[in-house]
C-alpha cells in the first residue's frame, strides 16, 4: 500500500473545499493509501485548523481530525543534521516520511516539490498523486 505524507496546506484545504485535495482526503477515507503524520505533523494540522475553523464558523473538521489521529500512522520523525528544505518548518514532512517509509508527500508547498526525488521521495501536487493512485504508480 502507498504510504503517503500530506501535507498541511492540502489537508487543510481538502477539509474546506472542493477538489484533488478533498479528492486526497477521500481517497484516504476508503484505504486507497496509509495516511504518515508525526506529532509535529498533527500539531500543525490542529494548529491551522483551528485558526480557520474560528474564522470561518465552522466546526465540522473536528470529526475528521480525530479520525486521522486514530487511522493515520504516527510515526517517530527522523531528525536531520542541518535543514533540508528552504523553508525548514517543511522539514517536519520530510523527516516523517523518513521515519514511516513513505514514498511521497502530497504537497502544493514550492518549497516542498523543489525536492521532487530527494532520495527518492516523491514531492508532488494533489492532482498528480490523485492520477498515481488510480494508475498504481507510486
Amino acid at each position: 500500500m502507498i504510504r503517503a505524507v500530506i501535507d498541511t496546506n492540502v489537508f487543510v484545504s481538502g477539509i474546506f473545499w472542493s477538489g484533488p485535495p478533498s479528492q486526497v482526503l477521500e481517497a484516504w477515507s476508503k484505504n486507497a493509501f496509509k495516511m504518515i503524520v508525526s506529532s509535529d505533523i498533527l500539531a500543525e494540522y490542529e494548529r491551522v485548523l483551528t485558526s480557520l475553523a474560528k474564522k470561518a464558523n465552522y466546526n465540522s473538521y473536528e470529526r475528521l481530525f480525530e479520525l486521522v489521529k486514530l487511522r493515520a500512522e504516527v510515526v517517530t520523525p527522523i531528525p536531520f543534521a542541518r535543514p533540508i528544505c528552504r523553508d525548514k518548518d517543511d522539514d517536519k514532512f520530510l523527516s516523517a516520511a523518513f521515519g514511516g517509509g513513505a514514498s511521497v508527500i502530497v504537497t502544493g508547498d514550492d518549497d516542498l516539490l523543489v525536492l521532487d526525488g530527494y532520495q527518492n521521495l516523491r514531492t508532488i501536487k494533489p492532482k498528480l498523486f490523485l492520477n498515481s493512485l488510480s494508475k498504481r504508480q507510486l
